[in-house]
């Protein structure tokens, strides 16, 4: 947090002037579809991909276990209880995936 110039601005768990603006452009958001990969070797920990993150005492917690989930720092939490919010796990490692999953998987979101 301390060293990040960037993200913890856009999901607003710094005090900034744009922190208004952000929250409101992604409450704004149709629909938020999520993709984790099983074997993931490039995100960690792969729960990331859903929001998640390693907690202070070094387990991994779930979105919605997350400070900016419960407090709604960015907008997560309106989106996901208005049902916006889609998450898929693919068995493989970082973006592989085949033609079969483009149109199993991400067509059908885009429709």
């Amino acid at each position: 947090m301390d060293n990040s110039i960037f993200l913890p601005y856009l999901n607003n768990e710094k005090e900034h002037a744009g922190a208004n603006r952000n929250k409101k452009r992604f409450q704004q958001l149709n629909a938020l579809f999520m993709i984790k990969f099983s074997r993931d070797p490039v995100i960690y920990p792969t729960e990331s991909s859903w929001f998640g993150n390693i907690n202070l005492d070094g387990h991994v917690d779930t979105m919605e276990n997350t400070r900016a989930y419960k407090e709604d720092l960015f907008g997560l939490r309106t989106l996901h209880q208005q049902g916006r919010i889609g998450r898929h796990e693919i068995d493989g490692e970082h973006l592989e995936y085949g033609t079969d999953v483009i149109r199993d998987i991400f067509v059908p979101v885009l429709k």
